[in-house]
């Protein structure tokens, strides 16, 4: 198989604490698509991979490696979401919707001690990884999105180095609704829908009935949950309160049905 892997700094300010989530979509069952590690000579180390189609994130301060393993295996082909955190000893992990899973590394050290590179996909060389990583393959899919502590990593201009590294063209597989464009993005699934003017939604599938504005300069809309930020999004925009809907007043508020009503204003026009 050939080489291939996307390198970064190393995590920084990790020694204690960090979180790390990544979107991927994986075509074969035992994958390492993330790795940090000290050196041969030492056992400290982080990785996170796919072992038999499950999630499993290890990490070693030194006394024994912690193993944490998903409930359910991760289904090929698909995107997943996954979130891996430590505090001390003690490791966390949540594979998409599935429950939270935790796990303990063994001994008393409590420092996590990590010199070389972050590396996304593989290795430069698996001789040299430490014993119990769990993982001697790279990574086969795709990965849209990763992000160190709330910091969202740009996957190609972050690198410190890329080999063996092409687009995904998460597009070609993703339609758009209403004459929405395709775009691909460091997102979960990949892409994002640039949806035209008067629809919402992650693929454009949301459609935006505006009554005209009355005297009252209110909109009553009838909207999921899910499209308040999208609602709001497009206010900002402007793009969905025009001069000509409201001649005499400067402002359009919008009253959103919901569990509980609530007022939302726009920008003004």
């Amino acid at each position: 198989m050939p080489q291939s892997y996307i390198s970064y700094p190393k995590l920084a300010n990790a020694a204690f604490e960090f979180e790390i989530v990544v979107s991927f979509k994986p075509r074969v069952r035992k994958v390492c698509p993330l790795q940090g590690q000290y050196s041969q000579a030492s056992s400290d180390f982080l990785s996170f991979g796919l072992s038999g189609g499950h999630a499993e994130f290890r990490f070693n301060l030194g006394g024994g490696a912690a193993i944490i393993r998903s409930e359910e295996p991760l289904e090929l082909a698909r995107w997943h979401t996954v979130t891996i955190r430590r505090d001390g000893r003690y490791g966390f992990m949540t594979v998409d919707d599935q429950y939270e899973v935790n796990g303990t590394s063994m001994g008393a050290w409590r420092g996590l001690d990590l010199v070389q590179n972050l590396y996304l996909g593989g290795v430069m060389f698996y001789e040299d990884l430490p014993l119990h990583v769990g993982f001697n393959t790279g990574f086969i899919g795709c990965v849209s999105q990763l992000k160190i502590n709330d910091y969202k990593v740009f996957l190609t201009s972050g690198a410190i180095s890329m080999v063996n590294v092409e687009s995904c063209e998460t597009c070609l597989t993703v339609t758009c609704d209403n004459g929405g464009e395709c775009q691909e993005a460091f997102t979960e699934n990949g892409f994002t829908c640039r949806c035209l003017e008067g629809f919402t939604g992650s693929v454009c599938q949301h459609s935006l009935e505006i009554q005209r504005c009355r005297d009252s300069s209110c909109l009553e809309l009838n909207l999921a949950n899910s499209q308040i930020d999208d609602i709001m999004s497009s206010a900002k925009q402007r793009k969905n309160c025009k001069r000509s809907f409201i001649p005499a007043v400067k402002v359009c508020v919008w009253r959103v049905q919901m569990q509980r009503d609530s007022d939302v204003s726009a920008l003004p026009v």
